[in-house]
């Protein structure tokens, strides 16, 4: 494949040196540098191919495309959005501009792009996969699953299978997702969704090095692709090198910058050390992308409250319960304004509540994470609580 690429680069580049403004092989050319990895040579390209008018659409929607390849979303979004505003209609364009919508975790109205298109041959079966990602992300995992297997039963594509993989390990079917996750990457070694399967289980079994090996492999075979790095970082939060964490976590935002649930990670891991004006920020961020997102409001939230922004946090706090009235983040801040307030029996019973919830269906609940840490220290839930009660007397 990079044989054919380099060979056709050649080609392109003999054609221009004798034709230079010509927009149709500057476009071609920029596609082929685009495949091949060659980011900045692609713009330099596509900006060309613009500046003639015949092409010039064409080679604005290639840019757009280059644009996502390489993370920058909102920018992308602006240029879909702009061609679709003066009429272009390529199914194309409104298939990419659903892309950014999904990554800007605004999911209402990417999947009503999406489900548009699921009629139109040449982004049909695209558009399914990410409708199964929304349903993914949005707690329907089972919904997602027989999405994908319906897919499967008139095409067995690759990335179809991988992600088969990883909803069945989101459901809990923790075996079957690992040895069809084995099959998949025997098939080809090459697939990232398979390769993250391994890399989670080994990390919720403290297999580091083992989880390190998966990871280093996603960003060996998918540089756009930021798991590799976010779960790099999710390892140095379970050892506590929270420097080390955020230095992964930053790595993963600098692929995929206008990603909601990466820069949500990193705020938390900036919450968790105690730099609560960091996480303000980084929320801020989140909000930036998206401002209906509730759990990025529900987590500003919690990190203005430690800072004595307490009307700030108290706004912030009503914006995510009107959009999130159950998200973990949001009856966090919650509990936490009313401790604050010196309601310590109603906060504490709302915090049980939330540590009761599920962080994966029917997986560990935030409790239970809670107790595995305390018993590495060697602390019970018990001392704590006899510790808690002592203080009351």
């Amino acid at each position: 494949m990079a044989g054919q690429l380099a060979e056709r680069i050649e080609k392109l580049e003999s054609y221009l040196s004798e034709d230079s403004e010509n927009p149709q092989l500057l476009i071609s050319l920029g596609d082929v540098y685009h495949l091949s990895g060659k980011f900045s040579l692609a713009k330099t390209c596509y900006l060309k191919a613009t500046s003639f008018e015949e092409g010039s659409s064409i080679a604005r929607s290639r840019m757009g495309s280059l644009l996502l390849s390489t993370g920058k979303t909102l920018d992308a979004f602006e240029v879909f959005q702009s061609l679709i505003s003066e009429g272009e209609n390529d199914p194309v364009l409104f298939h990419n501009l659903a892309i950014c919508l999904f990554t800007h975790s605004d999911f209402e109205r990417a999947r009503q792009t999406f489900e548009s298109l699921v009629d139109v041959p040449e982004v049909s079966r695209s558009s399914e996969f990410y409708i199964a990602s929304i349903d993914d992300t949005e707690d329907k995992p089972e919904l997602a699953l027989r999405r994908i297997n319906r897919l499967l039963e008139s095409g067995e594509e690759l990335y179809l299978r991988g992600y088969r993989t990883v909803l069945l390990y989101t459901l809990g079917s923790v075996g079957e997702a690992v040895s069809e996750a084995k099959r998949v990457l025997a098939d080809n070694s090459n697939n990232a969704d398979a390769w993250s399967v391994m890399a989670t289980l080994y990390t919720e079994q403290l297999k580091h090095d083992d989880a390190q090996r998966c990871l280093q492999k996603i960003i060996e075979l998918a540089p756009g692709d930021a798991r590799g790095w976010h779960g790099l970082g999710l390892i140095e939060l379970q050892k506590r090198n929270m420097g080390e964490a955020i230095s992964y976590f930053e790595k993963a935002i600098s692929v995929l910058p206008d990603s909601s649930m990466m820069l949500m990670t990193l705020a938390w891991a900036h919450f968790c050390q105690q730099n609560y004006l960091a996480a303000e920020q980084t929320f801020n961020r989140v909000i930036k992308v998206n401002a209906n997102f509730g759990e990025a409001w529900g987590g500003l939230a919690c990190s203005l409250v430690p800072q004595n922004k307490i009307k700030e946090a108290g706004a912030a706090s009503r914006k995510a319960s009107a959009l999130d009235k159950h998200g973990f983040s949001s009856l966090f801040a919650k509990s936490l304004l009313l401790k604050v307030k010196g309601k310590d029996e109603i906060a504490s019973k709302l915090l049980e509540s939330v540590l009761d919830q599920e962080v994966r269906q029917g997986g560990q609940k935030y409790i239970d994470l809670v107790e595995q840490d305390l018993m590495s220290k060697n602390i019970s839930m018990q001392s704590l609580m006899m510790n808690k009660s002592d203080k009351k007397h």
